[in-house]
C-alpha cells in the first residue's frame, strides 16, 4: 500500500520530527530568558532615575525653590532699604533747603548792617569845630570804639553764616550727585538681578517638570514590563503546545505501526498529522505574535528612554546656565555695595558737615550776642550824649542810635533763627545717625550675606546636576541596551523556519503514507474528520489544555460547552 512509497520508516522520520520540535521549548526558553534577564534592569533603571527624580524635588522644596525664595525675600528687603535711604537723603536735603534761605537771609540782613556801619567818627566832627565839652569828646572816642568794634562783629556774622550756607551747599551736591548716580545704578541693577531670578526660577522648574515626567515614565515603563510578562508566558505555553504535538505524532507512529497498512490506522494517521500541522503551525504564529509584541514593548520603551534623554539634557542645559546665574547674583549685589550711598567717606562727610556747619552757625551765635551787648552800650551812650552844640553830631548820634536799636531789636530774631538752625542740624545729625546709618549697616550687612546664600544655591545645583547626569547615563546606557537587544532577538524566526521545515516534512509523509486515501481527504474538513475516531477526538479536547492555559495567563476560563472543543486544541 502506501505505506511502502517513498523512502524510510515512517516512525524514524517521525522520530526525526519529534526531534526538531524538541528543540523549539529549548529555543523559546533561551529566548524569552534573554528578555526575562534585562526587564529587571529596564524597570530598575527607570525607577531609580525617578527615584532621584524624587530626590531633587525634596532638594528643592526643602530649600524653598533651591534657595530662590529666601533669596527674592531678601532682595526684596535689600531694595527697600535702600529705598529708604534714598527717602531719609531726600528730606535731608530738603531740611537743607530751608536752612540755606534762613542763612541767606541772616547774610542780606548782615550785609545791610554792615553797610549802614560806615558812619563817620565823632571826634572827626567835633575836631576843628567850635569848642565842645570834654566829656563829649571822651564820650565822642568811646562811641567811635564801639563803632569800630561792631563792624568786625557783624562781619564774623556775615562770614559765619555765609560759610555754614556753603558747607551745606557742598554737602548738597554732593548727595544729589550720589544720590542720581544710585538711584539710576539700582534701577539697572534691580532690572538685571530680577531678570536673572526670573531665570533661575524658569530654571527650578524645568527641572522639577522633568523629575515629574520621570516618575510618569517608571509607572508606564513598569506597565509596558507587565505586558512584556504576560507575553511571556507564551514560552510556556509553547512548550505545552508542542509536548501535546510530540505525544501526538507519537501515538500516530504506534497506529501506523500496529495498524500495518489497514486502512483505518492510516486515516488516523493521516488525520492525527493533518492536525498536529494546524497545531505547531498556530503554535509559531502565536509565539511570532508574542514576540513582535514584546518588540513593540521595547520601542515603547526605547522611545519613553529617548524622550526621557531630551527632557534631562535640556534640564541640564539649563542647569548648568544656573551656575552662571548664581554668580551674575554675586556680582550685581557687589556693585549694589559700590553705590555712592554706600561710600563710608560720604557717611563721614555728611556727620562732618552737619558739625562744621553747626560750628560756623554758634560762631555766629556768639559773635551776634557780643553784636547785641555792644549795639546796647552805644544805645546808653548816643541817648546821654549832648550833641546840641553842632547839628553834624547831632545827626550823626541820632543815625548811630538808630543802628544800634536796629541790631538790638532784630538780632533778637536772628538769634532765635540761629538756635532754631542748630536744632535743626542737631536733628539732621541725630536723624542720619539712627536712620540712615543703621539702614546702611543693615543693608551692607544683608549684601555680604546674601552671596554665601547663592554660593550654597549653586553647591545644591551642581548636587542636582550630578543626579541628572547619572540618569542621564544610565538612561542612555538602557537605550543602548534594548538597541542591542532587539538586534539579537530572533529565536523566533529560528523557531518558525523549524516550524516550516517540520510541516513541510509532516506534509510530505503524508502524501507518501497515506497515498490514495490521504488524497480522498485532501479536501475533506480535518476537523469533521477526527470524529471518525473517538480516541482520537477525545486526544485533541480544548477543554483541559484552555484551563492550563487560563491559569498560566491568569484569565478566566469559559465553563461553557464549545461545538470546536471535540477538534481543536487552542
Amino acid at each position: 500500500m502506501a505505506e511502502g512509497k517513498g523512502s524510510g520508516n515512517p516512525v524514524k522520520r517521525l522520530e526525526q520530527n519529534i526531534e526538531t520540535l524538541q528543540q523549539i521549548p529549548v529555543l523559546s526558553k533561551e529566548g524569552f530568558l534573554n528578555v526575562g534577564n534585562h526587564m529587571t534592569l529596564l524597570s530598575s533603571s527607570f525607577a531609580s532615575s525617578a527615584t532621584r527624580g524624587v530626590s531633587i524635588q525634596e532638594r528643592i522644596d526643602s530649600a524653598g525653590d533651591l534657595g530662590l525664595t529666601p533669596l527674592g525675600e531678601d532682595l526684596r528687603k535689600i531694595n527697600n532699604e535702600i529705598l529708604g535711604v534714598f527717602t531719609e537723603l531726600r528730606k535731608l536735603m530738603d531740611h537743607k533747603t530751608g536752612f540755606s534761605e534762613r542763612m541767606d537771609a541772616i547774610v542780606q540782613w548782615g550785609l545791610s548792617l554792615e553797610q549802614d556801619a560806615f558812619l563817620p567818627r565823632i571826634v572827626d566832627q567835633v575836631k576843628g569845630g567850635p569848642v565842645v565839652e570834654l566829656e563829649v569828646q571822651t564820650m565822642g572816642a568811646v562811641i567811635d570804639n564801639l563803632m569800630q568794634q561792631t563792624r568786625p562783629l557783624i562781619q564774623e556774622v556775615v562770614s559765619a553764616c555765609q560759610e555754614s550756607s556753603d558747607v551745606m551747599d557742598h554737602l548738597h551736591r554732593r548727595l544729589t550727585a550720589a544720590l542720581e548716580s544710585s538711584e539710576h545704578n539700582l534701577e539697572t541693577i534691580r532690572d538685571k538681578t530680577t531678570a536673572t531670578v526670573r531665570r533661575m526660577l524658569r530654571t527650578v522648574k524645568k527641572a522639577v517638570e522633568t523629575c515629574k515626567t520621570m516618575e510618569t515614565t517608571s509607572e508606564e515603563v513598569n506597565r509596558v514590563v507587565f505586558e512584556m510578562v504576560q507575553s511571556m508566558q507564551y514560552d510556556d505555553i509553547t512548550t505545552q503546545r508542542i509536548e501535546h504535538s510530540i505525544t501526538t505524532l507519537r501515538r500516530a507512529g504506534e497506529k501506523i505501526a500496529e495498524g500495518k497498512g489497514h486502512e483505518a490506522a492510516i486515516r488516523w494517521f493521516v488525520i492525527a498529522l493533518r492536525i498536529t500541522c494546524e497545531q505547531i503551525q498556530e503554535t509559531g504564529a502565536d509565539l511570532v505574535k508574542a514576540v513582535q509584541s514584546m518588540h513593540m514593548n521595547l520601542t515603547t520603551i526605547s522611545d519613553l528612554g529617548v524622550d526621557q534623554i531630551a527632557r534631562i539634557t535640556e534640564a541640564r542645559k539649563v542647569g548648568m546656565r544656573f551656575h552662571q546665574d548664581c554668580a551674575d547674583i554675586t556680582y550685581h549685589l557687589g556693585s549694589l555695595l559700590r553705590l555712592g550711598i554706600f561710600d563710608d567717606a560720604i557717611s563721614m562727610d555728611v556727620l562732618k558737615t552737619l558739625s562744621q556747619a553747626e560750628n560756623c552757625i554758634f560762631q555766629a551765635k556768639r559773635a551776634l550776642d557780643m553784636l547785641g551787648m555792644t549795639a546796647t552800650r552805644l544805645q546808653k551812650l548816643t541817648a546821654t550824649i549832648k550833641t546840641q552844640s553842632s547839628g553834624r553830631l547831632e545827626t550823626l548820634a541820632k543815625s548811630i542810635l538808630d543802628l544800634s536799636e536796629r541790631i538790638t531789636r532784630e538780632g533778637k530774631e536772628r538769634g532765635l533763627e540761629l538756635a532754631d538752625a542748630t536744632k535743626q542740624l542737631q536733628g539732621i545729625s541725630l536723624d542720619y545717625s539712627e536712620r540712615v546709618t543703621p539702614c546702611l549697616m543693615r543693608t551692607s550687612s544683608m549684601l555680604r550675606r546674601v552671596p554665601l546664600a547663592t554660593q550654597q544655591m549653586d553647591i545644591g545645583n551642581n548636587d542636582i546636576l550630578q543626579m541628572l547626569n547619572e540618569n542621564l547615563g544610565e538612561t542612555q546606557a538602557t537605550a543602548t541596551e534594548i538597541m542591542l537587544l532587539s538586534a539579537e532577538w530572533t529565536f523566533h524566526a529560528t523557531i518558525q523556519r523549524a516550524i516550516d521545515h517540520v510541516v513541510e516534512r509532516l506534509q510530505l509523509l503524508i502524501r507518501e503514507v497515506g497515498g490514495a486515501i490521504a488524497d480522498s481527504m485532501h479536501d475533506q474538513d480535518v476537523h469533521a474528520l477526527a470524529n471518525e475516531f473517538d480516541d482520537l477526538a477525545a486526544l485533541y479536547t480544548m477543554e483541559s489544555e484552555r484551563r492550563v492555559h487560563g491559569t498560566v495567563l491568569d484569565t478566566v476560563v469559559d465553563d461553557g460547552s464549545d461545538p470546536g472543543d471535540d477538534f481543536e486544541l487552542f
